[in-house]
């Protein structure tokens, strides 16, 4: 089953009755670009993780779900559906990651 990253998008977004101006505002963009990645079928994975927070939804867990091992891999364990505080963990890492390179651009422009 392929994946429609940009309707899934779009579903979330009315569950929570976000409207594409809100979504914008929410991951720093515009309106239009929200009406273009309801549109998409990949995105950037790093407007992905943006894209969880604000909707409070970890849109990886998607692809995920739907990997198929290659047969090298075959005794590589995957889980269904990970538990709970994997998912927080994830998106954990992820906001420390974004705030560690805000960081790394703050202490090059000191340096300059």
């Amino acid at each position: 089953m392929e994946i429609h990253i940009g309707e899934t998008i779009r579903k979330r977004a009315k569950e929570l009755r976000i409207g594409a101006t809100e979504l914008a505002d929410m991951i720093n963009t515009s309106r239009s670009n929200i009406y273009w990645l309801y549109k998409r079928k990949h995105i950037d994975g790093e407007l992905l993780m943006k894209l969880s927070r604000a909707l409070k939804f970890n849109f990886f867990k998607l692809y995920r779900d739907e990997m198929v091992l290659d047969e090298p891999n075959k005794n590589l364990k995957l889980y269904k559906t990970p538990p709970e505080d994997m998912n927080h963990l994830l998106l954990e890492v992820a906001e420390l990651k974004e705030k560690y390179n805000v960081l790394v651009k703050s202490l090059k422009k000191k340096k300059k």
